[in-house]
């Protein structure tokens, strides 16, 4: 996209030092846009991730109680599956237990 761009300023003008700048001026628009996008989408995940760690913090005492009831099993997933209790009872939802079964390996935390 960015050689296409250059190319039709290239095009537009015979001078090549003022070419040259439009150019340049065009990169650092691109780069900078590029940059934006970067930061938009790291302040998204964050966000995501946020709330997810407030749904895991709320649910957390039901959870702690799970853990206690049915010991020994190696997923979120398969916790709740055994106890019979869905994502959304818990205030959970899809990929939260993926969540939570990352954050307790990284912890080093063995069910």
């Amino acid at each position: 996209m960015l050689l296409a761009l250059v190319r039709r300023w290239k095009g537009m003008t015979s001078n090549s030092n003022l070419s040259a700048a439009r150019v340049l001026a065009l990169a650092e628009q691109f780069n900078l846009s590029a940059t934006l996008q970067h930061v938009d989408q790291a302040l998204a995940e964050n966000r995501r991730e946020t709330e997810a760690l407030e749904r895991i913090e709320a649910a957390a005492p039901e959870f702690e109680r799970l853990e206690r009831l049915y010991p020994g099993r190696s997923t979120t997933r398969e916790l709740l599956a055994d106890a019979g209790v869905s994502l959304e009872s818990l205030g959970l939802q899809e990929g939260d237990p993926e969540l939570i079964d990352k954050w307790m390996a990284e912890e080093g935390i063995v069910r």
